[in-house]
């Protein structure tokens, strides 16, 4: 009984999907007005190392002053926010850095529950 709950145990723990990494960040609009005034929509792929096919994720990065503005477009003053991230400054090698410590940091026990962990986060597309 103690080695059975010993193995039971185990299973259940959550682990990290170490051999999953980010393959590709594909940049699909950007609204620039300035330096700090901007709105980026990308899309990410997560798959497994050097093999074909990936999930991919819808992302947004918009700056402060972006998103100020986007919430007083709203008529009811609220923007719906998921899959947005905010930065000061767009840095697609600091986001891509951010991404890759995301994706790396996720425990799950398969793919399948690395994509809906993801999924909590970014729009799958």
């Amino acid at each position: 009984d103690v080695y059975k709950r010993q193995i039971l145990n185990h299973q259940a723990e959550p682990h990290r999907v170490t051999d999953y990494q980010i393959q590709r960040v594909l940049q699909i609009n950007e609204s620039f007005d300035d330096s700090d005034d901007f709105y980026v929509q990308l899309h990410f792929d997560v798959g497994k190392s050097e093999a074909v096919g990936a999930e991919s994720f819808l992302i947004s990065v918009a700056s402060p002053k972006r998103l100020e503005k986007l919430a007083a477009a709203e008529e009811s003053g609220v923007y719906d926010a998921r899959g947005l991230l905010v930065m000061n400054d767009f840095d697609k090698a600091r986001l891509r850095l951010w991404l890759d410590r995301f994706v790396s940091r996720i425990e799950a026990q398969d793919w399948v529950e690395l994509v809906d962990r993801i999924s909590q986060y970014f729009e799958p597309i």
